[in-house]
């Protein structure tokens, strides 16, 4: 099976492609991966600023609600009693102007509602008394029915001012369920699309016109992501920030931009890399191949590189097939001078050379066919074949140090010729015999003369005894 031929400029072409196509995949691999992390990082930094942004509104909120409850126990402080009308004006007009949802007083037992709301302040007031709240809580949860509420909660102590003593408590909150106004603030506050409160699954508060979560779930055009707030005993208030994904276009895009920017400058380089090889290395090297051929039939070619090296090489080269132009025509004209054929027998290739002057002792013109065992085994005399291969094979088991013998070879017109050969075999490093070469020398008018003495001698023998 032949196999197939490529040139140094395709190998070259191929190799920068295949180098081109590696790089550019590896980076465009990288580039979808590090973009998804990047992209991925930035969203998770930006739910946590807006985390955090939220947290400080809750902040806000909880700050404004006690001082506005700081500012009305000191008015209260000054209060003998509080059931008295200035009190009720001064608590109604707080809850109307500040847009409190609960405000109360206890005092003497007794819970005293000042709220303006339309949630059911009976009852949340209730819960909230029941309630052993601490003062650290701000954020608390109430539940009412199957209805749970969020406040946020601010408590102070009345006190008397000549005694020092607690004489009542107040209590504002404000109620973050559907409360509109304060979700759309946090909404515009992240640069978020929507927001939603959630408390043990039940919807608190939400910017959506539309309140079916289950198609804003499943709607690919934007990202949710849950966070928690933590209160009360470890109770957890889910928000849910929904925004648009094309909100992160400008990233990614910004980011192949980068990544094909990366892609030109390494095809620049590679492009540089195979216009220098071309240059340097592949056409010096293709020219050289060229001169060496050219050099067996003009010894007087020239080759000029702008590489010293491929000038030196060519220089050498040139030497070198001059002078082993040389040492074959000598070689030839020693063998003709001899009038002796040369043949050699490549064992391992099964190929068989045969000079000029073989195929002339045998009347066979140069261009004629006969370089093969096949011819050799047929030609052979039969008289002779017998000894002759023994001695041949004999010689290549290495029993010999010479392949010697005379016998008869057939000719082109027919007739047998006296061959005498010698030849030598050649073995390898693990005494494998892999080459044989040796002379022909026509013998045949030698072998005539002697046949023709010998015919005489019994000639004249036969006659002597008459």
């Amino acid at each position: 099976m032949n196999k197939k031929v490529v040139s140094l400029h395709l190998i070259n072409k191929s190799l920068v492609i295949s180098l081109f196509i590696i790089v550019t995949s590896i980076i465009l691999i990288w580039s979808f991966y590090q973009t998804k992390k990047n992209v991925q990082k930035n969203q998770n930094n930006y739910f946590k600023q807006s985390l955090n942004m939220t947290k400080i509104i809750f902040e806000q909120e909880q700050k404004e609600l006690n001082y506005m409850s700081s500012s009305l126990e000191k008015e209260l402080n000054n209060f003998l009693k509080l059931d008295n009308k200035k009190i009720d004006y001064l608590l109604s007009n707080t809850a109307v102007s500040e847009k409190v949802d609960l405000l109360f007083i206890r005092y003497k037992d007794n819970t005293i509602d000042y709220s303006y709301s339309l949630f059911n302040t009976k009852d949340l007031i209730e819960k909230i008394n029941k309630k052993n709240l601490i003062y650290e809580k701000n954020l608390i949860s109430v539940n009412i029915g199957k209805k749970e509420y969020i406040l946020f909660l601010s408590q102070k102590n009345i006190l008397d001012g000549n005694t020092g003593r607690v004489k009542g408590k107040l209590i504002l909150a404000k109620i973050i369920n559907d409360d509109f106004s304060y979700i759309n603030n946090i909404k515009i506050r992240t640069n978020m699309k929507d927001i939603i409160f959630k408390y043990k699954n039940d919807l608190i508060s939400t910017t959506l016109l539309n309140k079916d979560l289950k198609n804003i779930l499943d709607d690919d055009s934007i990202i949710i992501s849950s966070k928690n707030i933590l209160f009360e005993d470890n109770k957890n208030l889910e928000i849910l920030f929904i925004m648009n994904k094309f909100m992160f276009n400008d990233l990614k895009n910004d980011f192949w931009i980068y990544t094909f920017f990366i892609l030109f400058i390494i095809l620049s380089i590679i492009l540089s890399l195979y216009i220098a090889t071309n240059k340097l290395i592949v056409s010096p090297t293709v020219e050289l191949i060229r001169y060496s051929k050219l050099l067996r039939t003009d010894s007087k070619a020239e080759y000029k590189s702008n590489i010293s090296e491929f000038n030196d090489l060519a220089s050498s080269l040139k030497t070198t097939i001059v002078e082993l132009k040389e040492i074959k025509e000598q070689y030839s004209e020693a063998i003709d001078g001899v009038e002796d054929g040369l043949w050699n027998y490549d064992l391992l290739k099964n190929k068989i050379y045969l000079s000029k002057r073989c195929k002339e002792i045998l009347l066979y013109k140069e261009n004629d066919d006969i370089s093969n065992m096949r011819f050799w085994l047929k030609a052979i005399h039969k008289n002779d074949k017998k000894i002759a291969i023994e001695k041949y094979k004999s010689h290549l088991e290495g029993k010999t140090n010479i392949y010697e013998d005379v016998y008869r070879l057939k000719s082109k017109t027919g007739a047998y010729v006296y061959i005498k050969i010698r030849a030598k075999v050649f073995f390898d490093k693990n005494n494998k015999a892999y080459k044989i070469m040796g002379f022909y020398t026509d013998v045949n008018e030698i072998k005539l003369l002697q046949k023709q003495n010998n015919q005489k001698e019994i000639l004249l023998f036969q006659q002597s005894k008459l």
